[in-house]
Order: C-alpha cells, then structure tokens, then sequence
C-alpha cells in the first residue's frame, strides 16, 4: 500500500522534494516564497509537505506570513485549498486500509431549520458537515459569524459575498476533515478559515507607502491613528503578498494591474483606498485561483465511498 508521504518525495526536478531532505535548498526557497520564514518555520513546512505528499511547486500546500504584534514580524504558516485536504484524508485513508465518506451537507438559517440546499437570497447561519472515517462519524458546525471574511467596512468580502453557503460549507467540511484525519491535518489550515483560525487581530496603522515604489516587500509602519487613512498594514501585507506569489514584482506592473482592477489610473499605493484595496486583494485572489486549481476555491467532487 502506497503511504502518502511516498508521493510527494518522487525526485522530478530540481524543486522535488526528496524523502532523506533535511533541508531545503535556495532553489526551492525562492521558489516557495519562504526565504524570510525562520529556519525552524522552513524545518516544520518541509516536515508538513513530506509528511501530507502534497508538493509545494505545484501550490498543493504552501506557507504564508501573516503580521504578529506581539513579536512584531510576520509569523508563518502553512495552508492548503480544500481540495488539498480531501487529498491527503483520501491518502490517509488508502494507507491505513481505511474508508472515507460524506454525510450530507446541510445548511441553518436563524430559525433553526436545516436544509440541504440553501436558496435564500441571505447568507446561511450554519453549515454542517459530517465525514465518515471506515464508518466513524465526524459531524462538525460552521457558523457564519465565525468564518465569514469581511471588507474593512464589516461586509463579506467579494467571494463570501457571490458564494456564501458554498464557502462556510468548505469551512465546516475543512473542520470535519481535521477531526476525522487529526494527525495528517494538524496545523494545516485551508484558506477559506485561515484568517478566523490563526490570525492575531488586525493592526490599525499608516503605512509609509513606498511599498509599491521601493522594492519594500514589507511596508513600513508609522504612528497608528484611531482611524488611519490609506491602507491599514494587514490590508497592504496581503496585496504585497500576493503580487510576490503571483510573480508582479515590477513597481509599473503593479500599478497597471491595480488600475485595471479598480477601474482608474493611480500613481502610488497611497492613492489606493481601503475599498479598492480590497478589490484589488480579490482580484489577485481570483487570478491565483486560475493559475493553481489546487488552491482554488473551487468545488471539485465530492470524494467518494473508497
């Protein structure tokens, strides 16, 4: 029987992952975006990746920094797509002789009532999820107020806004998923409750905005306000982020693609607005889910009885 960590220690290229590795190389450091994680935070996704089979140069699993005031340096941590953790349960599965299945979803409004579709023009209360591990229930809850992501203003942001039930559905089946599989997905978040899951609660600060203009990867903070303006420095971390991931490292490509996605010419960062920002975070979003189906945030098949 093939165990999961098997698959991803196939060497193929120079960014494979080898199972007797004890590090990783530049090449792959660069490639992963993670030269700046501590050694000890580059030691511990190394160990994930081998231990789930899930390969980082294809985007399956990766690791991202995200803001810690209380040390005051990003803090790294490794997160996945959903259909990353349907994988490594199904392999768990496969290796231990084991089934994996699904209840059905469901869904709760504020009355109480659960449903297994959601037809409601409003967003559901609650998702329920079950996994079935060789017949061993794992029912799990998600509420909407726990996991919704939102814009500054307090709305949901633009895909928990377009596909509500199908988002805090991901989060309840990611929940199940962890409880049925708790050795192969700990300390592995999806994207969809990353933020609710692991993040330190967000920095009200002004931000010095060269971020767009001199090659500053962080920007750098200023003296925080009760109501800055611009950009707050969580916000103008994740934009940052994502132009790395996405390959935009050109202070001109990175104006042009904001102005493209906000519909108006801007000459700095600073003349983005908190809104657009946003617009611009989603739009990043949506071009990395094209470009890496495995972290999408896109249905795939429900797995099946195995």
């Amino acid at each position: 029987m093939t165990d999961a960590k098997d698959v991803a220690v196939r060497p193929v290229g120079a960014l494979a992952i080898t199972a007797a590795q004890a590090e990783f190389t530049t090449a792959q450091l660069d490639a992963f975006g993670i030269g700046k994680a501590t050694h000890a935070e580059q030691l511990v996704f190394l160990h994930t990746a081998q231990r789930t089979g899930l390969d980082p140069a294809a985007r399956q699993i990766y690791m991202i920094g995200r803001w810690d005031p209380q040390t005051g340096r990003d803090r790294y941590v490794i997160q996945t797509g959903i259909d990353g953790y349907r994988l490594i349960a199904r392999r768990a599965a496969e290796a231990h002789g084991e089934t994996i299945s699904y209840g059905d979803t469901l869904w709760c409004g504020i009355n109480g009532t659960w449903r297994d579709a959601w037809l409601a023009e409003q967003p559901p209360a609650a998702a329920k999820v079950t996994v079935y591990r060789s017949g061993q229930a794992f029912p799990t809850v998600a509420g909407w107020r726990e996991y919704v992501q939102t814009r500054r203003d307090g709305t949901p942001n633009r895909m928990w806004a377009t596909m509500p039930a199908n988002q805090l559905a991901k989060c309840a089946e990611a929940l199940a998923l962890r409880r049925a599989f708790p050795q192969e997905l700990s300390g592995i978040y999806t994207d969809d409750e990353t933020i609710h899951a692991i993040d330190p609660e967000p920095i009200t600060a002004t931000i010095t905005a060269e971020e767009m203009a001199g090659g500053h990867d962080t920007p750098e903070v200023g003296a925080v306000e009760e109501t800055p303006p611009g950009l707050d420095q969580r916000r103008s971390r994740r934009m940052f982020a994502l132009f790395r991931d996405a390959g935009i490292t050109d202070r001109e490509e990175r104006l042009a693609y904001a102005a493209a996605a906000i519909g108006r010419p801007i000459t700095t960062s600073a003349d983005l607005t908190a809104d657009e920002a946003d617009r611009v975070i989603d739009r990043l979003v949506e071009d990395a889910a094209v470009a890496w189906p495995m972290t999408a945030d896109q249905d795939g098949p429900t797995p099946e009885d195995t």
